[in-house]
């Protein structure tokens, strides 16, 4: 951010309809209360109480108001990459913490002192902090929901020894590079060292409670051959089956 050029609460009548060209400046815009809907060449993008959007400098697009309401705008330029070139809507549950940091905004952008161009920079740093990790969380919420047919099925079927990336895949209906991203993403580990991790938990609780052979545990939980049941569960737990 290289400058603060203003920040407003904007009215915003039902039924109001405005066209933009070529906009002079980046803006992030909240809503206290309505709804309003940005629409461009590349879609259409929702201001609501539920939604918070990043607009892009030089965007041309028209403007409708479905909802009477009040639009708090913050216009700021920026060094930006291509990254902010398009509309970046961000679904949040609550946006009082928002419209508090935007109040602060405001009040330092008014209250002109010797360090007010400081303060008024932090809260803005503070703000775009918040929307940055708000949509990172709710992208991973997203992530999550996709690949969570595939998560049910593998801790299900974890000891299927023909379990593959693929037919977890295919039980997300996304491609097989696809569904190790996200599932790394995720969990920290791939599919197959997630699958290997399952296996060994529940080896390590048979072997605590029941009263059966290692080779019948190791085919219990997914291994056909007990040789490789017994250097996973010693690569993951630093113990042989035997000794555990």
């Amino acid at each position: 951010v290289t400058k603060i050029l203003g920040a407003y609460n904007v009215p915003v009548n039902e039924g109001t309809i405005r066209k933009k060209s070529d906009r002079f400046s980046y803006a992030v815009c909240f809503a206290l209360s309505g709804k309003c809907l940005y629409r461009c060449s590349n879609g259409d993008y929702l201001s609501d109480p539920q939604h918070i959007l990043l607009i892009p400098k030089n965007s041309s697009y028209t403007l409708e108001c479905p909802e009477t309401g009040i639009f708090p705008l913050i216009n700021f330029d920026a060094i930006a990459d291509e990254s902010l070139n398009e509309f970046i809507e961000i679904e949040v549950d609550n946006q009082s913490d928002y419209i508090a940091l935007f109040n602060k905004l405001k009040d330092r952008l008014f209250f002109k002192s010797g360090h007010s161009h400081l303060s008024a920079m932090s809260t803005m740093y503070d703000l775009l902090t918040r929307l940055y990790h708000a949509s990172i969380t709710r992208e991973e919420k997203n992530n999550y929901n996709i690949i969570r047919p595939a998560i049910l099925y593998l801790e299900e079927h974890y000891n299927d020894p023909s379990l593959t990336n693929a037919a977890l895949a295919e039980k997300a209906f996304i491609s097989d590079v696809y569904f190790r991203k996200i599932f790394k993403q995720k969990f920290g580990v791939s599919p197959k060292q997630f699958i290997l991790m399952q296996r060994v938990e529940k080896a390590k609780e048979l072997l605590r409670d029941e009263h059966q052979s290692v080779s019948a545990i190791a085919e219990a939980v997914g291994y056909a051959s007990v040789y490789h049941f017994s250097r996973s569960f010693k690569k993951i737990t630093g113990y042989s089956p035997s000794e555990y």
